[in-house]
Protein backbone atom coordinates (compact mmCIF):
# COMPACT_ATOMS: atom_id res chain seq x y z
CA UNK A 1 0.00 0.00 0.00
CA UNK A 2 1.40 3.42 -0.95
CA UNK A 3 2.73 5.85 1.58
CA UNK A 4 1.73 8.77 -0.36
CA UNK A 5 -0.08 11.59 1.45
CA UNK A 6 -3.88 11.94 -0.02
CA UNK A 7 -5.50 15.11 -0.11
CA UNK A 8 -8.89 17.01 -0.89
CA UNK A 9 -9.62 17.98 -3.64
CA UNK A 10 -10.67 21.89 -3.36
CA UNK A 11 -13.26 21.48 -5.42
CA UNK A 12 -15.11 18.25 -5.74
CA UNK A 13 -14.66 16.98 -1.67
CA UNK A 14 -17.83 18.20 0.56
CA UNK A 15 -16.96 17.87 4.23
CA UNK A 16 -19.50 20.99 5.33
CA UNK A 17 -23.00 19.85 5.39
CA UNK A 18 -25.84 21.73 6.62
CA UNK A 19 -29.32 20.53 7.57
CA UNK A 20 -32.60 23.20 6.65
CA UNK A 21 -35.94 22.89 7.85
CA UNK A 22 -38.32 24.16 5.44
CA UNK A 23 -42.13 23.87 6.53
CA UNK A 24 -42.28 19.84 7.87
CA UNK A 25 -39.10 18.36 5.62
CA UNK A 26 -35.27 18.55 6.37
CA UNK A 27 -32.76 18.66 3.64
CA UNK A 28 -29.02 18.21 4.20
CA UNK A 29 -27.34 19.18 1.59
CA UNK A 30 -23.82 20.82 0.73
CA UNK A 31 -23.16 24.66 2.76
CA UNK A 32 -20.81 25.54 -0.46
CA UNK A 33 -23.68 27.06 -2.53
CA UNK A 34 -25.23 29.04 -0.27
CA UNK A 35 -22.39 30.09 1.62
CA UNK A 36 -20.26 31.30 -1.65
CA UNK A 37 -23.24 32.96 -3.32
CA UNK A 38 -25.08 34.75 -0.32
CA UNK A 39 -23.82 36.70 2.13
CA UNK A 40 -26.59 36.43 4.86
CA UNK A 41 -25.50 32.39 4.48
CA UNK A 42 -22.20 33.36 4.38
CA UNK A 43 -22.04 35.33 8.07
CA UNK A 44 -24.69 33.10 9.13
CA UNK A 45 -22.22 29.64 8.68
CA UNK A 46 -19.63 31.94 10.34
CA UNK A 47 -21.20 32.84 13.60
CA UNK A 48 -19.69 30.74 16.74
CA UNK A 49 -22.17 29.80 18.57
CA UNK A 50 -22.46 29.94 22.67
CA UNK A 51 -20.37 28.00 24.94
CA UNK A 52 -21.88 24.56 25.43
CA UNK A 53 -24.67 25.37 22.84
CA UNK A 54 -24.94 23.24 20.00
CA UNK A 55 -24.01 24.82 15.87
CA UNK A 56 -27.02 25.18 14.08
CA UNK A 57 -27.59 22.81 11.08
CA UNK A 58 -25.38 19.93 11.89
CA UNK A 59 -27.94 17.66 13.48
CA UNK A 60 -31.45 17.22 12.40
CA UNK A 61 -32.54 17.70 15.74
CA UNK A 62 -31.50 20.97 15.10
CA UNK A 63 -31.52 22.23 11.58
CA UNK A 64 -31.26 25.62 10.36
CA UNK A 65 -35.64 27.01 10.57
CA UNK A 66 -35.90 28.87 6.97
CA UNK A 67 -39.46 30.07 8.03
CA UNK A 68 -41.46 31.94 5.86
CA UNK A 69 -39.91 29.79 2.64
CA UNK A 70 -41.87 27.43 0.74
CA UNK A 71 -40.71 24.02 0.39
CA UNK A 72 -41.50 23.92 -3.25
CA UNK A 73 -39.68 26.95 -3.61
CA UNK A 74 -36.28 25.92 -2.05
CA UNK A 75 -36.73 22.20 -3.70
CA UNK A 76 -35.95 24.77 -6.97
CA UNK A 77 -33.17 26.36 -5.90
CA UNK A 78 -31.71 22.89 -4.84
CA UNK A 79 -32.40 21.54 -7.84
CA UNK A 80 -30.32 24.90 -9.66
CA UNK A 81 -27.69 24.56 -6.89
CA UNK A 82 -27.27 20.72 -7.00
CA UNK A 83 -29.37 18.91 -9.95
CA UNK A 84 -30.10 15.41 -9.39
CA UNK A 85 -29.73 14.93 -13.77
CA UNK A 86 -28.02 16.42 -16.03
CA UNK A 87 -28.72 19.72 -17.60
CA UNK A 88 -32.23 19.72 -15.73
CA UNK A 89 -34.46 22.21 -17.44
CA UNK A 90 -36.72 24.92 -15.52
CA UNK A 91 -40.14 26.06 -16.20
CA UNK A 92 -41.06 29.91 -15.91
CA UNK A 93 -42.73 28.68 -12.54
CA UNK A 94 -39.56 26.92 -11.39
CA UNK A 95 -37.48 30.39 -12.37
CA UNK A 96 -39.46 32.78 -10.51
CA UNK A 97 -39.09 30.43 -7.37
CA UNK A 98 -35.12 30.55 -7.67
CA UNK A 99 -35.84 34.01 -8.76
CA UNK A 100 -37.57 34.91 -5.32
CA UNK A 101 -34.90 33.19 -3.25
CA UNK A 102 -32.16 34.87 -5.06
CA UNK A 103 -33.74 38.39 -4.28
CA UNK A 104 -34.42 37.26 -0.51
CA UNK A 105 -30.98 35.62 0.46
CA UNK A 106 -29.13 38.53 -1.68
CA UNK A 107 -27.71 35.90 -4.07
CA UNK A 108 -26.89 38.41 -6.47
CA UNK A 109 -25.30 36.51 -9.58
CA UNK A 110 -27.93 33.63 -9.18
CA UNK A 111 -30.02 36.87 -9.73
CA UNK A 112 -28.33 37.57 -13.14
CA UNK A 113 -27.79 34.03 -14.25
CA UNK A 114 -31.76 33.95 -13.82
CA UNK A 115 -31.99 37.36 -16.02
CA UNK A 116 -29.81 35.78 -18.41
CA UNK A 117 -31.44 32.56 -19.32
CA UNK A 118 -35.16 34.62 -18.85
CA UNK A 119 -33.81 36.92 -20.87
CA UNK A 120 -33.44 34.09 -23.86
CA UNK A 121 -36.90 31.99 -22.29
CA UNK A 122 -40.54 32.34 -23.28
CA UNK A 123 -40.56 35.17 -21.45
CA UNK A 124 -39.99 37.49 -23.98
CA UNK A 125 -43.07 36.34 -26.04
CA UNK A 126 -45.30 36.92 -22.87
CA UNK A 127 -44.99 40.68 -22.41
CA UNK A 128 -47.30 40.56 -19.55
CA UNK A 129 -44.98 38.08 -17.79
CA UNK A 130 -41.90 40.58 -18.70
CA UNK A 131 -44.56 43.56 -16.75
CA UNK A 132 -45.26 41.36 -13.99
CA UNK A 133 -41.34 40.04 -13.09
CA UNK A 134 -39.86 43.45 -14.05
CA UNK A 135 -41.71 44.64 -10.84
CA UNK A 136 -41.75 41.90 -9.14
CA UNK A 137 -37.55 41.65 -8.86
CA UNK A 138 -37.00 45.63 -9.79
CA UNK A 139 -35.55 44.52 -13.33
CA UNK A 140 -36.41 47.57 -15.58
CA UNK A 141 -35.58 45.92 -18.92
CA UNK A 142 -38.45 43.81 -18.73
CA UNK A 143 -40.93 46.45 -18.03
CA UNK A 144 -40.10 48.32 -20.62
CA UNK A 145 -39.53 46.18 -23.10
CA UNK A 146 -43.27 44.46 -22.45
CA UNK A 147 -45.10 47.75 -21.64
CA UNK A 148 -43.61 48.73 -25.20
CA UNK A 149 -45.01 45.84 -26.41
CA UNK A 150 -48.32 45.80 -25.58
CA UNK A 151 -48.99 49.21 -26.35
CA UNK A 152 -47.63 49.10 -30.03
CA UNK A 153 -49.25 45.90 -31.37
CA UNK A 154 -52.70 46.08 -32.37
CA UNK A 155 -54.13 43.42 -30.94
CA UNK A 156 -56.71 44.32 -27.83
CA UNK A 157 -54.98 42.97 -24.12
CA UNK A 158 -56.46 39.64 -23.47
CA UNK A 159 -57.89 38.21 -20.37
CA UNK A 160 -55.23 36.43 -19.19
CA UNK A 161 -52.64 39.41 -19.44
CA UNK A 162 -55.06 41.85 -17.77
CA UNK A 163 -55.30 39.48 -14.83
CA UNK A 164 -51.31 38.86 -14.51
CA UNK A 165 -51.16 42.63 -14.86
CA UNK A 166 -53.54 44.14 -12.47
CA UNK A 167 -56.20 46.60 -13.35
CA UNK A 168 -54.09 49.83 -13.39
CA UNK A 169 -51.86 48.89 -15.29
CA UNK A 170 -54.42 47.19 -17.55
CA UNK A 171 -56.40 50.84 -18.07
CA UNK A 172 -53.03 52.83 -18.44
CA UNK A 173 -52.13 49.99 -21.42
CA UNK A 174 -55.21 50.24 -23.17
CA UNK A 175 -54.91 54.25 -22.65
CA UNK A 176 -51.56 54.56 -23.97
CA UNK A 177 -52.19 51.82 -26.38
CA UNK A 178 -55.49 54.24 -28.02
CA UNK A 179 -53.07 57.25 -28.06
CA UNK A 180 -50.00 54.87 -30.09
CA UNK A 181 -52.09 54.23 -32.31
CA UNK A 182 -54.11 57.51 -32.99
CA UNK A 183 -50.51 58.92 -34.07
CA UNK A 184 -50.45 57.03 -36.79
CA UNK A 185 -47.98 54.46 -34.51
CA UNK A 186 -45.07 56.31 -34.70
CA UNK A 187 -42.04 54.56 -33.31
CA UNK A 188 -40.63 57.63 -32.02
CA UNK A 189 -43.95 58.54 -30.02
CA UNK A 190 -43.82 55.19 -27.80
CA UNK A 191 -40.97 56.19 -25.64
CA UNK A 192 -43.21 59.60 -24.92
CA UNK A 193 -46.39 58.05 -24.23
CA UNK A 194 -44.97 55.11 -21.89
CA UNK A 195 -43.56 57.85 -20.11
CA UNK A 196 -46.58 60.13 -19.82
CA UNK A 197 -48.74 57.29 -18.54
CA UNK A 198 -46.22 54.74 -16.88
CA UNK A 199 -44.20 57.83 -15.54
CA UNK A 200 -41.16 56.15 -13.92
CA UNK A 201 -42.34 52.86 -14.18
CA UNK A 202 -41.59 52.72 -17.51
CA UNK A 203 -38.25 54.48 -17.74
CA UNK A 204 -36.49 53.61 -20.68
CA UNK A 205 -33.53 51.44 -18.86
CA UNK A 206 -29.75 52.00 -20.45
CA UNK A 207 -29.31 47.86 -21.81
CA UNK A 208 -32.81 48.29 -23.53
Amino acid sequence: MSNKLLSHNPSYYFSNLVVFLVEDQLFRVPAYMFESTSPIFRDMFGLSPGQGQEVEGQTDAKPIRLDQVSRVDFERLLKFFYPLVPFPEFDLEEWDSIFSLADKWEMTDVRLRAIKILDKYDISSHPEYQVYYGKKYNYGAWIYNGLSTLITRTAELTEEEGEKLGMKDTVRCGRARERYLASGSKKHVKDRLLKDVFGDDASVPSSA
